[in-house]
């Protein structure tokens, strides 16, 4: 970012020649010395030796009046007689018989002619006919439209989802429930205790009624030993509780 300051007008008439100073954002000033950025002859010296200074503070430039005779700005008919302002593009400043315009210089965009063809922020366009970045997509496809970017692609219809089924019974009305069968294979006066008791005696009276048990011969034929005789084990019968 920079200011320029132009000589526009010098005894209020046009000036001759050309005289303008760049001040960049270390500043600077202007005066009739030779050490000023901006050097502003002047034998009568209505013009100081260092009549202002222009400075870069937060993104702006500030014009401060340093003289003895002050410095009028012209656009608002306004004398500065050591003030500030902060100068805006086309403020016009005269010092003695001097009238200056300012110009402010803004940084350069890298690609202005890529900015300077994009649409308004409202406006639409189709990919391939009105591209603002000169892409043109359409002899890629031949006949058929080029795929659309800005829009996803239709998607096949979906069955509703559970929530947005209607109520509906938790069976369905066509299911027939089986039949449950109700004859039963035992007598109505059927009990358990009468057959647990009845199956304990039956057992225990066969284990009186034999009191030897003998084990096979052939479940040692595959031991290669000659059989022994038959032993026999007395069973004795379990102490009633």
């Amino acid at each position: 970012m920079a200011l320029i300051v132009e000589v526009i007008n010098y005894q209020g008439s046009p000036y001759a020649g050309e005289l303008s100073a760049r001040f960049d954002e270390n500043g600077g000033s202007i005066g009739r010395l030779q050490e000023n950025l901006l050097v502003l002859p002047d034998l009568e010296k209505f013009v100081s030796r260092r009549h202002g200074e222009i400075r870069y503070e937060n993104g702006g430039f500030v014009y401060t009046d340093v003289s003895s005779g002050g410095t009028l700005l012209c656009n608002q008919n306004r004398r500065l007689a050591g003030e500030s302002v902060v100068l805006a593009e086309g403020d016009r400043l005269k010092i003695g018989e001097y009238e200056l315009k300012v110009h402010i210089e803004t940084e350069a965009q890298p690609f202005p002619e890529l900015f300077s063809a994009l649409p308004d922020s409202g406006a639409t366009f189709k990919l391939g006919e009105d591209d603002p970045f000169g892409i043109h997509v359409a002899p890629l496809f031949g006949e058929a439209e080029p795929p659309s970017l800005l829009k996803p692609e239709p998607q096949p219809p979906q069955a509703p989802s559970f929530i947005e089924q209607a109520d509906a019974p938790a069976f369905h009305e066509s299911f027939t429930p089986p039949q449950v069968q109700t004859d039963s294979a035992f007598p109505e006066d059927f009990s358990f205790d009468d057959f647990l008791r009845d199956n304990h005696v039956s057992a225990h009276v066969a284990l009186e009624q034999k009191e030897t048990f003998e084990f096979p011969a052939h479940l040692f034929d595959d031991l290669g030993l000659e059989p022994a005789p038959p032993i026999a084990t007395t069973l004795q019968p379990a102490a009633e509780s």
